[in-house]
């Protein structure tokens, strides 16, 4: 009963809950290649929500796993995230080709920096990723396209996740780190919900 009530296992139960509800019920409706794609980035943090929980609850020979999926969905995960996002904005599905070099560029990535031991250079692969969704969000803006606000709004609270130290809740930070990206999950969920749908 305890372990239940304390806040960082709490937060990553309703993390995973937000991932698997943005999965299954506003995903399901696109195009095979772009839920394939938005699969594996929400997959990377699941399973980090996962196995977090589980070496809470004493299984700690999936440290290791942990720190995989971590770094994953800062990789992996955000690159997926670009090129859904650039198949979003100009109302096309993801096509073969370009998954598979998604695909292939985040797992490329990935080893490289396991290869070479420079995963904290993770952190910077998973800004610029940001970055470039937020301006490719802006093509779509021009448009009057109310997927493009959400994807904004969904990349603002994914930044955030990066400051969560620093913002001035009483709350813990990782605790504050699950609670938004929760959030960017649901906008983004949002963003695809209403991909064919205009501001004004």
């Amino acid at each position: 009963m305890k372990i239940i009530a304390n806040p960082h296992f709490f937060s990553n139960l309703v993390l995973g809950f937000f991932c698997l509800f943005v999965l299954w019920k506003m995903i399901k409706p696109q195009p095979r290649y772009n839920c394939l794609l938005f699969g594996i980035f929400i997959s990377c943090i699941l399973g980090t929500a996962v196995a977090d929980i589980l070496i809470y609850l004493g299984v700690h020979r999936l440290e290791m796993t942990y720190e995989m999926f971590l770094l994953a969905s800062t990789v992996v995960g955000p690159i997926c995230l670009v090129s859904v996002t650039w198949s979003l904005i100009r109302h096309k599905p993801t096509n073969p080709l370009q998954f598979w070099v998604t695909l292939l560029l985040g797992i490329g990535m990935l080893v490289t920096l396991i290869e070479f031991g420079v995963q904290y250079l993770g952190v910077i692969v998973q800004s610029f990723c940001i970055l470039v969704v937020m301006l490719t969000s802006l093509l779509g803006l021009a448009n009057r396209q109310k997927s493009a606000l959400w994807i904004i709004i969904a990349m603002i609270l994914y930044a955030l996740t990066a400051k969560a130290g620093k913002i001035p809740l009483p709350a813990n930070p990782k605790d504050l780190e699950h609670y938004l990206l929760a959030l960017t999950l649901l906008s983004m969920g949002k963003a695809f919900t209403n991909e064919f749908r205009y501001l004004f």
